[in-house]
């Protein structure tokens, strides 16, 4: 109801008043500032009484007057220190139109000084941008003072200014740097032809040229001074740059390049010449090396010295003539055009302008002259011409070398043509395949080879002219053991050289195998012939006094066989010698041991049966072959049976007669004092074991056979009268014979 009343009062009241007292009532007694506020007034306001609450707007006012004093009374210092500072910056504004006035009075009267400033300033700029012109002009088509004395020989005066004569031997890198300029200078002018500058690219083409000329004569002076200075030098040693630099700028003169060369070919042919007769009659500094005609006693030693000297120098006279003429034209010579080209955009200015000025002048680069084709000489020719010097007087002691020696000349010559194909291979690496020097190494292998052959030749003609006398103890003669000892010395030095690989034309062989056959061929020949003074086995029975046994012809070529073989085993190349040589002494010690085997057979008997048994052995079986082939049973059994019988009734072939003859063998087998004959005669232990082993062999063999056909059902004897008319059966004699 309360609520209701004030609500009726407040609408009763003035819209104004109504307001307040709304906004009164709707104020939140909770907020932050009516807190603050009653903080606040709680310091000054210390009761709550009516006469306080009646007076508090004035409590208020009154606190709020005595803070604004404070305010004022603190603020007094400030208020005088903001005045001060007024006054200072309103003088300093006074100072400031002082000083405005005065600039403006100054800039009206420097007005007519920065318009001239101005229009020196663009005259400044023009004059730089035609200065760095005419830089970029001097850069790419001057030559400087300093690049004209290098190329002239003279020096320039420091502090006249004039120019001296100096040494004009003197060649160094400032030549080249002015002659490289010189000649791209002339390139240019070509193009400044191109452009309305015509009579001035003449002009400078012409000086350039006299420059050029001038300079390329004076470096061929000095080239062939230096040349000739290199006649005694060892040619191995480093070559100057400075001279490699020289022949290669030579090269854009043709005709100027040509004699030098020639005075490079020349020189080192004359030193060369007398280096190899020095090495040859007085060796070297102080005696040291001996003198190489020291060594003429030992060819291949003479021979090997004097190619090994002349692979030294030809080494040395290749690198020579490489560093020489092998230089190409650009290199050392262009260092600088980088930095020229630097310098012409580097020089300041207007640079757009100077890069379209040196455009118009030169193009995009400088062209500079390359040499010509007719100076690029072949450095083979040149060392081929070099090396011409020494092949005769190293021929003319090849030829000494290979017609001078005895005894044992054709293994001497045999090793110089090795010699001569190594160090033909090796300098035909460096002197190519066309080198003089080169053709002489194979002609002197090739006369070697033909010395070697010769002397085979001969000595194969005196050995079957005249074959050595047979030794009482049939062991080799003598020629064998020294052709035995020649072969293993060519085969030894055909192992530690180069001649080991290669082949003969006519035969497709090694030269080595080639070589061995024509030594070895005429000692086997004249073995053969003095076999044939020995006793034949024709003849052995009807001669009374036989100084060699029946096997002496076999045993004396196995014995040859065997000198020849042993030393030949240890060398590959003589593989197939000694797969041959061993099947034929195998071949005679079987033929010894059938011969003597059947002398024995013959004595008893029993060789003579056991070829007529064979034969009917033969027979049998080529008839039952052809019995069977035919498809008649009864026929068949006739045939049969009238073969069984036949052999049987041979009269040769009776069987007192066969058993007589087995039981003889083996009576005379177990009678001897040597059950085998010992072929003490062979030399080799083995090869003789091998003939003991073989005759052995022969004998069972035989009276197997003979034995076996005796009991043979088909050959018509009885086995009971067999066993009765042979007392001893193959046992027996393997008894005998089978320690052998």
């Amino acid at each position: 109801r309360g609520l209701a009343t004030s609500r009726g009062l407040a609408m009763a009241l003035a819209p104004g008043l109504a307001r307040k007292v709304k906004k009164v009532l709707e104020t939140s007694l909770e907020s932050p500032e009516i807190l603050s506020c009653l903080r606040s007034l709680s310091e000054f306001y210390p009761e709550n009484t009516p006469e306080a609450r009646r007076g508090l707007r004035r409590s208020v006012e009154q606190h709020g007057l005595s803070i604004n004093r404070e305010y004022l009374t603190a603020s007094s210092k400030a208020q005088v220190a903001l005045r001060a500072v007024d006054g200072q910056l309103e003088r300093l504004l006074g100072s400031c139109d002082v000083i405005s006035s005065a600039l403006e009075r100054t800039r009206e009267r420097t007005g007519e000084l920065l318009r001239e400033t101005a229009s020196l300033d663009g005259e400044i700029a023009s004059i730089e941008e035609k200065q760095q012109i005419v830089q970029t002009f001097a850069v790419d088509f001057q030559l400087t003072d300093e690049d004209v004395a290098a190329l002239e020989g003279t020096v320039t005066g420091t502090s006249t200014g004039t120019d001296t004569t100096s040494d004009s031997n003197q060649i160094d890198t400032k030549f080249f740097t002015a002659l490289t300029r010189a000649r791209t200078i002339h390139g240019n002018c070509k193009r400044l032809l191109r452009t309305h500058h015509q009579r001035a690219g003449l002009e400078l083409m012409d000086q350039m040229s006299s420059y050029q000329e001038k300079a390329h004569e004076r470096l061929c002076r000095w080239v062939q001074r230096e040349c000739r200075s290199l006649a005694e030098e060892d040619g191995g040693e480093d070559v100057d740059e400075t001279l490699t630099r020289a022949m290669t700028a030579l090269k854009h003169r043709p005709t100027l390049f040509k004699y030098c060369v020639e005075e490079v070919a020349r020189t080192r042919h004359n030193a060369l010449f007398r280096r190899f007769i020095t090495a040859l009659t007085k060796g070297g500094p102080g005696g040291v090396p001996k003198a190489m005609e020291h060594q003429q006693s030992d060819p291949v030693r003479f021979v090997g010295d004097m190619l090994a000297w002349l692979h030294q120098a030809v080494c040395g006279e290749r690198e020579l003539v490489g560093a020489l003429l092998g230089g190409t034209d650009g290199g050392d010579d262009g260092a600088d055009d980088g930095n020229d080209d630097q310098n012409i955009h580097d020089a300041g200015g207007n640079k757009n302008r100077v890069d379209e000025t040196t455009e118009t002048l030169h193009g995009p680069s400088s062209a500079v002259e390359t040499s010509s084709p007719e100076a690029e000489t072949n450095a083979s020719e040149v060392l081929d011409r070099i090396l011409d010097g020494i092949k005769r007087p190293f021929r003319v002691r090849v030829d000494q070398a290979l017609t001078g020696q005895s005894g044992e000349s054709e293994i001497v010559r045999y090793k110089l043509a090795g010699l001569f194909s190594f160090y033909g291979s090796i300098l035909q690496k460096i002197c190519g395949n066309g080198g003089s020097l080169v053709s002489t190494l194979k002609e002197c292998h090739a006369l070697a080879l033909d010395a070697f052959e010769q002397t085979v030749a001969l000595r194969a003609k005196r050995l079957v002219k005249h074959p050595p006398v047979v030794n009482d103890d049939l062991s080799a003669p003598d020629c064998v053991l020294e052709t035995t000892r020649r072969v293993v010395e060519l085969l030894s030095a055909t192992q530690v050289s180069s001649s080991a690989f290669e082949v003969d034309d006519t035969t497709g062989e090694p030269i080595a195998v080639t070589s061995v056959r024509a030594m070895l061929v005429p000692v086997v020949m004249a073995c053969e012939l003095s076999a044939e003074t020995l006793v034949s086995d024709a003849s052995y029975e009807s001669t009374h006094e036989n100084k060699h046994p029946r096997y002496a012809k076999r045993a004396f070529l196995v014995n040859c066989f065997g000198g020849l073989l042993k030393p030949l085993r240890e060398f590959p190349d003589a593989a197939g010698f000694v797969s041959d040589f061993d099947t034929k002494a195998d071949t005679l010690l079987h033929e010894m041991a059938r011969t003597e085997a059947h002398a024995l057979l013959r004595r008893v008997g029993l060789l003579e049966i056991r070829q007529v048994a064979g034969l009917y052995s033969s027979a049998r079986v080529r008839d039952v072959g052809t019995a069977n082939s035919h498809e008649q049973s009864a026929g068949t059994g006739n045939s049969h049976q009238q073969l069984s019988s036949t052999m049987s009734k041979d009269p040769a072939l009776r069987l007192a007669t066969v058993g007589a003859s087995l039981d003889a063998l083996v009576e005379a087998v177990g009678a001897s004092d040597e059950q085998v004959p010992s072929f003490d005669l062979v030399r080799d232990p083995a090869r003789r074991a091998t003939a003991r082993t073989a005759y052995a062999g022969e004998i069972i063999e035989a009276f197997t056979t003979t034995y076996a056909a005796l009991l043979a059902p088909g050959n018509g004897y009885d086995l009971n009268e067999v066993k009765r008319a042979v007392t001893h059966g193959p046992g027996a004699l393997s008894t005998l014979l089978g320690g052998v």
